[in-house]
């Protein structure tokens, strides 16, 4: 994993638990999410993603 990707993955699993109201014991769901988003391209503004029970990314709508 490259630096900037790492980092990238990082600011984006941060800004996840801001959003959600910084809830503890999910850092590895905020991982995963962040690291698919940036993987995948993260939604338009104005699109919201569907999340399932674990809290994975399962589909965007807009």
């Amino acid at each position: 994993m490259t630096m900037d990707r790492e980092q990238d993955i990082r600011d984006r699993a941060h800004a996840i638990w801001e959003s959600e109201g910084r809830p503890e014991g999910q850092h590895e769901a905020h991982w995963r999410r962040a690291s698919a988003e940036i993987d995948e391209g993260a939604p338009e503004p104005g699109q919201t993603e569907t999340m399932d029970e674990s809290g994975a990314p399962v589909g965007i709508k807009g």
